[in-house]
């Protein structure tokens, strides 16, 4: 045999030691703030509830419990760093102790700025609801509809019953000519949710004003989307 067969294979060099994240004691109470904090501001923003919008009315009830999760990990998080000023595992220092009880003091603040101070979620919903008809909501073909559909009052369920313009909209119900009026509403009303909608009439039709019942915002002349409010 050879020099070389008979030569010892080097044993493999040893990987080199995972580096561990440490952020000390104060550290983590820093970064846990942090993420509550940011998650707070990312639910005052209401983008979630306006995505909702985006996507359309069943999308708003997953929303809905999705905000209601997050907003109880932010208050988990506010209880662990209020525990952790009275139950520490080693000395605590006036200095680490003060700024606990400033991060539980700004996460408070915060969650009262979600509630008090941001715009409802039915409101950041409509507005997404909005930006849905723009683009899927085709209101010269929904007009061209209803023109030739005859009689008032009336309530239509089944999709059948529907051009393609609405259907592919999926409202719960139609009404045209409601109350005697020249207009044709899709309704999305369902569950415990406050039912929302798209009312389409001639262009020269005049945009209620939002009041503390219904939010109202204008899709196009004569076309507006609402959302009851109680």
């Amino acid at each position: 045999m050879s020099e070389e067969e008979n030569r010892t294979p080097k044993p493999p060099l040893p990987l080199p030691p995972r580096k561990r994240i440490n952020l000390g004691h104060w550290g983590w109470d820093v970064a846990i703030a942090a993420l509550a904090i940011g998650v707070t501001g990312f639910l005052a923003s209401g983008y979630l509830s306006y995505w909702a919008g985006t996507r359309g009315h069943a999308t708003w009830i997953g929303t809905f419990y999705g905000e209601l999760y997050l907003l109880t990990l932010v208050m988990a998080a506010v209880c662990g760093l209020i525990v952790r000023l009275f139950i520490y595992w080693g000395p605590v220092r006036p200095s680490i102790r003060a700024l606990r009880t400033a991060l539980a003091a700004v996460l408070f603040v915060g969650l009262g700025a979600r509630f008090y101070y941001s715009p409802p979620g039915d409101v950041s919903f409509t507005k997404g609801f909005r930006e849905k008809m723009r683009s899927q909501g085709d209101l010269r073909a929904i007009r061209a509809w209803y023109a030739t559909v005859e009689g008032v009052d009336l309530v239509l369920d089944d999709p059948e019953d529907w051009p393609p313009s609405i259907r592919e909209l999926s409202p719960a119900r139609v009404f045209i000519r409601e109350d005697g009026s020249n207009t044709v509403r899709l309704d999305w009303a369902g569950g415990f949710l406050n039912p929302n909608g798209l009312v389409v009439g001639p262009e020269t039709m005049p945009i209620p004003k939002s009041s503390e019942e219904q939010y109202v915002l204008e899709v196009a002349p004569g076309a507006y989307v609402y959302h009851d409010m109680e």
